[in-house]
């Protein structure tokens, strides 16, 4: 069994604050390089509340090559599995969507009242702009 507690260290008081705790443990099936895997998340914020081993989350991971990946990696698909992670995730892509939108619709300045220059900056930064957050977007 594993035991993953997230802790708070405070640089100012020195006080250990526990934040988290999830519990990820073999199922006991598989062989020795792929294993399954039942994970769950306990609700609370502080020790006192986790240790009343309330489940907040439950999720499994089926099939971990545990030999080849580090535990970090079981850790992860395990969040992943309960749920963690992906609103976060979702809402930057959305955040660059929007971001993306906005800058393929920013309006030209008047060409006859700014002058070619401004005209021709203006629209190379629009571009750049579009460019870089295509960039961002499609790095995801």
């Amino acid at each position: 069994m594993i035991i993953v507690r997230v802790e708070l260290h405070s640089a100012i008081t020195g006080a250990v604050t526990e934040l988290a705790r999830m519990q990820v443990a073999n199922t006991g099936t598989g062989s020795d390089r792929i294993g399954d895997y039942d994970a769950c998340t306990y609700r609370g914020r502080n020790a006192e509340t986790l240790s009343r081993g309330q489940v907040q989350r439950r999720g499994q991971v089926i099939g971990f090559p545990r030999q080849a990946l580090h535990v970090w990696n079981l850790i992860a698909d395990a969040l992943a599995n309960m749920g963690y992670g992906r609103k976060l995730v979702n809402a930057r892509a959305e955040a660059l969507e929007d971001a993306l939108a906005a800058a393929r619709c920013a309006r030209l300045p008047d060409r006859d009242r700014w002058g070619p220059d401004a005209f021709s900056a203006f629209e190379t930064g629009r571009d750049q702009a579009v460019t870089a957050i295509e960039e961002m977007r499609d790095a995801r």
